[in-house]
């Protein structure tokens, strides 16, 4: 049996030419292959036919601790490099990278194993990865698909006879589009970046400099809130912490420039490099880099080199280099949205060093659906207190607590949503819906695929996308526009579905946030929970949401509150139904009035518009707290 591996509509149409095609068993590995096989009319298995997802869960759920050993294995290492003892600092700087790292390899190598499941002893084609190297935006991505660089290490261990192809790339806008069209969207998109260059290079960087000179110099013996994100709702809370308690604002953020390749910068990545191969060896001792007997230590410990040798080096560089701001402050706290992000790891190492305290503060639907160990790992255990946006958002948070003795305790004071207030205020001034219908997609996790089932398998949701916009198609008299994101291909592949279907009632958005669109459509069509569910709650507009219960686990108090408040379907085919019964009988019935418990658990906390008032408060409850002892980082 011949089986022929494919990830898009160009490696398909290798596969097709070949003399011997018609003995070929096609099987596609992604959502647009998906996509390109069902266009062309062909038979064929896609790699989701092949396994169940709860067994993939509970295989690759392991991780989580694995990814916790590592992370103290790093510890001992990393202490014999600075000569101090460092317990701890790897867990908040590397071990959602590690986890990452390990569940996409471990993902895609246990699904190309299921082919012998289904097919016995088999001859594999597949498709060389045009580039074996690191992503050069972030080394722990992969810069080519991951099947591509596995399928030899699978067929070598499964003693599968197998034959790589030349990389095939997919078709170019021009050979699809008119020179026209795809000349005015290359010129749009290139104003944009520039707009967006010259904005970030000439404001940003110049304020940040000119804050970072400020801070250097100054030291203070009254609170100052030291904030390193600007994301909704950080400046309304600096607004009100300065109005009601006198604090003063630092923003600590020191220029690319300011800590730069000196002698001192250049001798401590020596030594990281030089210390890398020891290192090397015990992680591939551990075992975890074995899938079923797939080694996968050659692929997977370039990223961990790049994750030591980059992410923990600058970043510990960074801290040493801005650590003086924080001892010259009397009292301060940290205050952040991200505080484990690449971005944000030198302050909170900082903040670590010289006993400063730490506060998050929520920034999307965290603890909506399922106790999320992402979000204690990344985001509550790096913090003194973490700022959640409602009583249901904490208490999901919190029943995560006593599940693994490795998740944390940490206070959750409920403060609201300042970005979901502004939305709740303007029920009453709101414009007129220009469109129907507003379907916002979301993003499919492929290569960056995170195993805590709270991901749509990423061909079921291409699938969910296709039909659904057939669906919406075939009600022509129905305005509709499909917000959508530019990440990981997604508006490219729904714009692909759109150009196939060619409705004349259907426009793509990529540009801009929901929150600013959120009354522009009479009915709100969500096919995952997310963010821009607690932001179409905050409407009072009719919502149509898909939550599968195939595909999440969700908390059924999360469930019952939703429910009042929205429209909701557990199965796709369900979710499509509905949809179609909503658009045959337009309008869609509307309620007397709109039940926001479900916003007020899980969004506001109280409808007064007073959540920035209470993120303050917080503040400085924590900063009037003992001072935390500081760690030798």
């Amino acid at each position: 049996m011949i089986v022929g591996l494919f990830e898009n509509s160009a490696e398909l149409k290798v596969l097709r030419s070949r003399p011997d095609a018609g003995q070929i068993t096609l099987v596609a590995l992604t959502h647009e292959a998906d996509l390109a096989a069902y266009q062309s009319d062909f038979d064929y298995y896609t790699i989701e036919d092949l396994y169940d997802e709860a067994e993939l869960y509970r295989v690759t759920m392991p991780n989580f601790g694995h990814a916790f050993e590592l992370c103290g294995l790093l510890d001992v290492h990393l202490e014999r490099v600075m000569g101090a003892p460092l317990p701890g600092f790897t867990f908040f700087l590397l071990q959602h990278d590690l986890r990452c790292i390990l569940d996409r390899f471990w993902h895609r190598t246990w699904t190309l194993m299921q082919l012998t499941q289904r097919f016995g002893s088999c001859h594999i084609i597949g498709f060389a990865p045009a580039t074996d190297g690191l992503n050069p935006a972030d080394g722990q991505l992969p810069s080519a698909s991951l099947y591509s660089l596995l399928i030899p290490a699978v067929a070598k261990t499964l003693n599968t006879s197998l034959e790589m192809l030349p990389r095939a790339t997919t078709v170019s806008l021009l050979e699809t589009r008119s020179m026209t069209s795809v000349a005015r969207e290359l010129l749009a998109r290139a104003r944009l970046k520039l707009y967006r260059t010259v904005r970030y290079v000439v404001a940003q960087r110049l304020m940040n400099a000119l804050l970072w000179f400020r801070a250097k110099l100054t030291s203070t013996d009254y609170p100052i809130l030291v904030t390193t994100a600007w994301y909704p709702g950080v400046r309304e809370t600096v607004r009100a912490w300065t109005g009601r308690h006198g604090a003063h604002l630092r923003i600590v953020r020191p220029p690319k420039w300011s800590s730069g390749q000196n002698g001192k910068a250049t001798m401590m990545e020596n030594v990281m490099v030089t210390a890398w191969p020891a290192v090397a060896d015990a992680i591939r001792s551990t075992g975890y880099l074995n899938v079923d007997g797939v080694d996968i230590a050659d692929l997977t410990l370039p990223r961990f080199c790049w994750l030591w040798n980059h992410r923990a080096g600058d970043a510990i560089r960074e801290a040493r280099h801005i650590a003086p701001i924080y001892e010259r402050q009397s009292k301060a706290v940290l205050f952040t949205q991200y505080p484990a992000e690449e971005s944000e790891l030198p302050n909170l190492i900082a903040a670590r060093a010289t006993g400063c305290p730490v506060v998050a503060y929520q920034h999307g639907a965290y603890g909506m659906a399922v106790p999320d160990r992402h979000v204690n790992v990344m985001e509550i255990q790096p913090s003194d207190a973490f700022l959640v946006y409602g009583s249901g958002t904490a208490r999901d948070l919190a029943s995560g607590f006593g599940s693994d003795p490795r998740l944390c305790h940490r206070p959750l004071p409920n403060v609201g949503s300042i970005k979901l207030e502004g939305i709740w205020r303007t029920r009453t001034t709101r414009p007129d819906p220009i469109y129907d219908v507003c379907y916002v997609t979301s993003y499919p996790n492929t290569d960056t695929r995170y195993m805590e089932r709270s991901h749509h398998p990423p061909i079921a949701l291409g699938r969910l996308e296709r039909s659904l916009l057939r669906l919406l198609a075939g009600h022509p008299q129905r305005s509709v526009l499909v917000k959508t994101v530019n990440l990981y291909g997604q508006y490219h592949f729904i714009t692909k579905v759109v150009r196939y279907l060619s409705p004349t009632n259907i426009r793509i958005l990529t540009d801009g946030q929901f929150s600013d669109m959120a009354w522009c459509g009479r009915l709100i069509v969500i096919e995952s929970p997310s963010t821009v569910l607690l932001e179409a709650c905050a409407t009072n507009l009719p919502i149509l949401c898909l939550v599968n219960l195939d595909w999440l686990n969700v908390d059924s108090h999360w469930l019952d509150l939703l429910q009042r408040r929205a429209m909701v379907a557990t199965s796709v085919d369900d979710f499509l139904r509905q949809l179609d019964d909503i658009l045959a009988g337009w309008p869609p019935q509307k309620r007397n009035s709109v039940d926001d418990s479900f916003l007020l658990e899980y969004g506001i906390h109280r409808a007064d518009g007073r959540s920035a008032e209470r993120a303050a408060d917080a503040l400085a409850q924590v900063l009037n707290e003992k001072r935390i002892v500081p760690a030798n980082y």
